[in-house]
């Protein structure tokens, strides 16, 4: 087990709001796997970046799957990232105290959560309009009774979407 206790803004999903709030996170690779990033390009959507994310929860005791993502190295440490619920049914994105500029998302954070699924522990979560080229970084995190558990961040990065389409004026 890696326990690495880090204090950062955790974001408390509740229908389509979101409350902010210092808390702290521990890294627990044994308790909450790392997600698996496949990135590809859309098939109905022209130069948008795509990536399929899916995760599994190693403990019962955990709840509330939520998944992080940053542009950042150390964007979760800094609590600049982006949230949203990992078990496909509120697909709100929502941006850390640090990240929200006069209700408008910084460019690599202006991502569609488009649909998920969750079976028990396991999930699945795709989420579109990425940067291209841009590395994201992803965790999985769940609440294990009051306290934030997190996994192992994994980086993946945007791919570039070229499309022989009009643009669009």
């Amino acid at each position: 087990m890696l326990a690495r206790i880090i204090p950062v803004f955790a974001l408390v999903l509740g229908g389509t709001r979101a409350l902010a709030q210092v808390s702290t996170v521990v890294t627990d690779t044994a308790a909450v796997g790392a997600p698996t990033i496949e990135t590809f390009c859309s098939r109905t959507r022209a130069r948008v970046g795509v990536a399929r994310i899916s995760w599994s929860l190693r403990r019962d005791s955990l709840v509330s799957p939520a998944l992080d993502f940053t542009v950042f190295k150390d964007g979760f440490e800094r609590g600049l990232f982006g949230t949203v619920a990992a078990d496909g049914r509120d697909t709100t994105i929502v941006l850390t105290p640090a990240l929200r500029r006069d209700d408008a998302r910084p460019r690599p954070f202006a991502v569609d959560a488009v649909r998920g699924r969750s079976r028990g522990p396991s999930g699945v979560l795709q989420i579109e309009s990425l940067e291209p080229g841009v590395n994201y970084f992803w965790r999985l995190r769940a609440d294990g009774g009051g306290r934030w558990v997190a996994g192992e961040t994994v980086r993946s990065q945007a791919p570039t979407c070229p499309s022989d389409a009009a643009d669009e004026r």
